[in-house]
C-alpha cells in the first residue's frame, strides 16, 4: 500500500517568480505528497545543476519519459532506494541530465507522502527517535547581497530563530515581531523589502547585526526564552577569484581576512545570555 502508484510533475514558480519544478507522488493507499524545489539567487560552484541545459521543458519531458515510469511500484518508505535510483537515472556528477530541481522535489515529495501514509508529522518521519521537539522556523529578517541587488549589507541573509519558543505559533509570531521592530530602530529605514521578503536598507553588515542583536535581546527579555541570530553570507557571490569584495563597505578581503572577520562576528554576536 505504500508503493508509488503515480508520479506527476508540474511547472511551478519560486517565491521570486522564477520557474521551478513541483512533483506530486500518489501512493496505492491513496496517500500523497508534493514538493516544490526552491531556487536561490546565488549558487555555489559545487551545487548541482538546477535544470537540464535545455531548460524547464526538457526537465518535464525527461521526468515523464525516464523518471516517472521508474518510480511507479517503488516503496515510498524506502527513501534511500528512491534517492539512489534518481542518481542512477541521471548518471552525471551534478544532475545535469534530469536537473537537481526534479531530484529534490521528488525526494521531498517521497518523504511527505510517506509521512502522510504513516499519519505522522514530516519532522517526526525524518527525525525518528531523535525528533523530540518541533523544528523552529528560521526567518530571514534583513536581506543583503544579491537578494538586494548589492544595495544593502554585503552578507545575503540575517536570520533569527526562536529556539526556546513553547509552540510553533509563538515561534512564528516572535519572528514577525522582530521584523516589525526594525522600522523603529533605524530612522533612515524606509521599509523596503527584497525579493525574499526580508527588510533591506543601505546599511553595513555591522550595522545590520547591531540593530538585529539589540532587537533580539529586547525580545528575549519580553518573551522569556532564548532567540538566536545567524547569517548566510553567501560568500561565493562575493568572491572575484582573488579576494572577497565587500561592496557596501568598499573593501576587499583575502580568504584569511574574510574568515577572521566572520570569527569576529561570531565572538561579538554569537553568544547570548538570558
Amino acid at each position: 500500500m505504500s508503493a508509488i502508484d503515480d508520479a506527476i510533475i508540474r511547472k511551478a514558480f519560486t517565491g521570486r517568480g522564477d520557474p521551478t519544478i513541483e512533483v506530486e507522488l500518489i501512493l496505492e493507499s491513496g496517500a500523497s505528497g508534493s514538493a516544490i524545489a526552491p531556487a536561490g539567487a546565488s549558487k555555489g560552484k559545487h551545487e548541482v545543476q538546477f535544470l537540464p541545459t535545455d531548460g524547464i521543458d526538457a526537465a518535464i519531458d525527461v521526468y515523464r519519459r525516464w523518471i516517472a515510469t521508474e518510480l511507479i511500484g517503488m516503496n515510498a518508505l524506502s527513501q534511500g532506494d528512491i534517492d539512489a535510483r534518481l542518481e542512477e537515472i541521471d548518471g552525471t556528477p551534478n544532475f545535469s541530465r534530469i536537473g537537481g530541481a526534479s531530484a529534490f522535489a521528488t525526494s521531498l515529495a517521497t518523504a511527505v507522502a510517506s509521512s502522510n501514509y504513516l499519519d505522522i508529522p514530516l519532522y517526526r518521519y525524518l527525525g525518528g527517535a531523535f525528533a523530540t521537539a518541533f523544528p523552529y522556523p528560521v526567518s530571514n529578517v534583513i536581506g543583503g547581497g544579491k537578494h538586494s541587488r548589492d544595495l544593502g549589507p554585503d552578507f545575503q541573509e540575517f536570520l533569527v530563530i526562536p529556539y526556546g519558543a513553547p509552540d510553533i505559533y509563538t515561534a512564528i509570531s516572535t519572528n514577525l515581531e522582530i521584523g516589525k521592530e526594525l522600522t523603529k530602530e533605524d530612522p533612515t529605514f524606509a521599509g523596503g523589502k527584497n525579493d525574499e521578503g526580508a527588510w533591506t536598507a543601505k546599511i553595513s553588515t555591522i550595522k545590520a547585526l547591531d540593530i538585529l542583536s539589540g532587537i533580539v535581546k529586547k525580545k528575549m527579555s519580553e518573551k522569556g526564552f532564548p532567540i538566536g541570530i545567524g547569517i548566510d553570507a553567501a560568500s561565493s557571490g562575493m568572491w572575484n577569484g582573488e579576494k572577497y569584495v565587500y561592496r557596501s563597505e568598499g573593501k576587499e578581503r583575502t580568504a584569511r581576512e574574510h574568515m577572521d572577520f566572520i570569527k569576529q562576528l561570531i565572538e561579538k554576536y554569537g553568544k547570548w545570555k538570558q
